[in-house]
């Protein structure tokens, strides 16, 4: 199973910040892997990543990070 996972670039009103660009490296735990270029540039303060999921349900821990941003983790399921 294939995913797209998105980063949103936030200013501290949770509002994307549409002229962000900074590099976003992805790291997955889990039964996944990330799929292409790794760090990508975001887009209008929008990163986005695809994940190919495992054939095996479960967790996948999603982090994202910058030196200069707030690192973000994010908890999916995959059935």
């Amino acid at each position: 199973m294939w995913y797209l996972y998105y980063a949103s670039l936030v200013d501290e009103n949770g509002t994307v910040v549409p002229d962000a660009y900074h590099e976003i490296h992805f790291e997955v735990k889990g039964n996944a892997e990330l799929v292409g270029q790794n760090p990508i540039s975001a887009e209008a303060g929008i990163a986005t990543i695809l994940l190919r999921a495992g054939d095996k349900p479960g967790m996948l821990l999603i982090t994202a990070t910058n030196e200069d941003l707030e690192q973000s983790t994010s908890q999916i399921e995959i059935q």
